[in-house]
């Protein structure tokens, strides 16, 4: 991308594949996004699973593969609703099944964030609020229904919120939160 002459960013013009293009509209210089190529999709709800019966806080959710994905809550584990638990989740046609549930986690866990390396990899991290609200991390492994964690990866000794992770490739990723050590700043890792 180039910087047009108005100070906005050009956008290459579209492609068979549902691309954007820019348009000149009169002899302005705004930018409108058009569509090329219509998918022609539609979305419709499947079938309700619930997953967890013991949180009321987001559940981030990262695609695995076209047929699963891994989604982590507060909840489940021990039954006192605080544990940080992952499972996977399977489609098939419009109905969704659930693997067995992974405690990640054991003991009061927040701001948890997942993210995808590879088919069968994905990384979990989290505010450990039983280890002075460390910012943490673990490697998830996918085989079947099943999830397997690796080691705890400390990734903030300090008091963390906030987390979001995203997978760089197969495998790396980057995890940035709000460590409250350091004002609040945002820091990345």
């Amino acid at each position: 991308a180039t910087k047009g002459s108005t100070g906005t960013r050009k956008v290459p013009s579209g492609g068979p594949n549902g691309e954007v293009r820019p348009d000149r509209i009169g002899s302005h210089a705004a930018r409108t996004c058009t569509p090329r190529a219509s998918l022609n999709m539609t979305l419709s709800a499947g079938s309700a699973l619930q997953i967890n019966t013991h949180t009321n806080r987001a559940c981030p959710i990262a695609y695995l593969d076209v047929k699963t994905a891994v989604v982590c809550c507060m909840g489940n584990g021990n039954g006192n609703g605080d544990d940080g638990v992952c499972t996977l989740l399977s489609e098939s046609g419009t109905s969704l099944t659930s693997g067995t549930d992974l405690v990640v986690n054991s003991g009061y866990t927040e701001y948890m964030t997942v993210t995808t390396l590879d088919a069968s990899t994905a990384v979990v991290c989290y505010s450990d609020k039983g280890n002075s609200v460390h910012a943490t991390c673990n490697l998830l492994s996918a085989s079947g229904t099943t999830l397997t964690k690796g080691a705890d990866l400390v990734v903030n000794a300090g008091s963390s919120s906030h987390l979001s992770v995203a997978g760089l490739d197969a495998s790396t990723a980057v995890v940035c939160y709000s460590d409250s050590d350091s004002s609040g700043d945002g820091t990345c890792n």
